[in-house]
């Protein structure tokens, strides 16, 4: 008897067990079932993911100030005679001058590496990403191939002529003592020289040169000499061969006092103000003879598709014409700004009053 109550006692404590086993199941599913939904459920997103992912689909622009590399012997700015240490930027427009024992590296964001030689007279400029006035001296620069990645050319701009980089390339440009002469070698690549001139088709003159060539050019001194206002010299080009760089280096120009007063800055400033006003003239017309073509054709396009069809091509013409002119005013205004590097101060009240005339046709990149 008692062999039978303690078996029964036994399986109604099993029993109830399981009861409450199967009491607890359902919550536990019900737990589990509730974190499969809420897995499914988009995740809460703060105000820091807002921010990184709108900085992803609008990154902030990349500065465009170069930063300095290395500075060995005597580098000061002009403007107070302040001194350019590594790690320094360079701001834009602030005229550097290195002494007899002065040389500086520095790089632009884009990739780009400028050495700068002793006794040179530089300024970045501020028209372009990546754009260096030589007034007088020279200068080593570098661009490194990036791929198919867009990408602003480098440009080095003298008083005779300007040397643009376009994708890559490795070149040395020495200026004259007083600006009146220029010469470019291109060491790797190919590049484009702008002698701030039309030919005859009026078109900005634009001479290429690759890799074991030089470019000879004049300046606005000669021009002003000869008494016309047909433009600069065409340049020559010659076969440099393998010249290395510590070869160029070496052959320093005989003159050691920078920016020699040897050039008329009277006449060269009459001629270049003539010649940039005549230029100007003629861009701000095509410009706003573009402007009148995109009007017309926009209010053809809804009365006459036809018609507005017609008008494409002369469109596009205009738009070459525009495109031209705004590269020959960008390189005479590139000109202008390296010769002012050695021009008295003077010079730059000449040309102010043309600078927001000049803004508008080149716009920026």
């Amino acid at each position: 008897m008692t062999r039978a109550l303690g078996c029964i006692v036994a399986v109604v404590m099993v029993m109830g067990c399981t009861e409450r086993s199967t009491d607890q199941d359902p919550p536990r599913r019900a737990q589990v079932s509730s974190a499969k939904r809420d897995a499914k459920r988009p995740p809460i997103v703060g105000e820091r993911e807002i921010a990184t992912a709108r900085d992803r689909l609008h990154p902030a622009p990349e500065p465009r100030e170069p930063r300095v590399f290395s500075v060995v012997g005597t580098v000061r700015r002009l403007d107070g005679g302040v001194a350019i240490a590594a790690r320094d930027t360079l701001p834009a427009m602030q005229w550097i001058e290195t002494g007899a024992d002065g040389h500086i590296v520095f790089d632009f964001p884009q990739d780009g590496r400028v050495e700068i030689e002793p006794q040179t007279r530089f300024a970045v400029g501020e028209d372009r990403p990546m754009q260096i006035l030589l007034a007088s001296g020279a200068v080593h620069a570098v661009l490194v191939p990036i791929g198919n990645a867009p990408r602003s050319p480098m440009r080095i701009a003298t008083p005779s002529s300007t040397s643009e980089i376009t994708g890559s390339g490795d070149i040395f440009v020495r200026t004259s003592p007083d600006g009146a002469d220029t010469t470019t070698v291109v060491l790797l690549g190919e590049i484009s020289m702008h002698t701030g001139t039309r030919e005859a088709t009026e078109r900005p003159a634009i001479t290429r040169v690759h890799a074991g060539q030089s470019y000879a050019s004049g300046s606005h001194h000669r021009v002003a000499l000869s008494g016309t206002l047909t433009g600069l010299p065409q340049g020559e080009v010659q076969e440099s061969g393998q010249v290395t760089l510590a070869a160029l280096r070496a052959a320093r120009s005989r003159v050691r006092n920078m920016c020699e007063a040897t050039r008329d800055v009277a006449s060269v400033s009459t001629v270049a103000a003539t010649q940039l006003e005549e230029a100007l003239t003629m861009a701000e017309s095509n410009l706003a003879l573009q402007r009148t073509l995109d009007e017309s054709h926009q209010g053809l396009s809804r009365r006459d598709p036809r018609r507005a069809m017609g008008m494409m091509g002369q469109i596009a013409g205009q738009a070459q014409r525009v495109a031209r002119d705004r590269q020959y005013v960008l390189s005479l205004w590139e000109e202008i700004s390296a010769y002012g590097g050695c021009a008295p101060l003077g010079w730059q009240a000449r040309f102010l009053p043309l600078r927001e005339r000049v803004r508008t046709i080149i716009g920026s990149d």
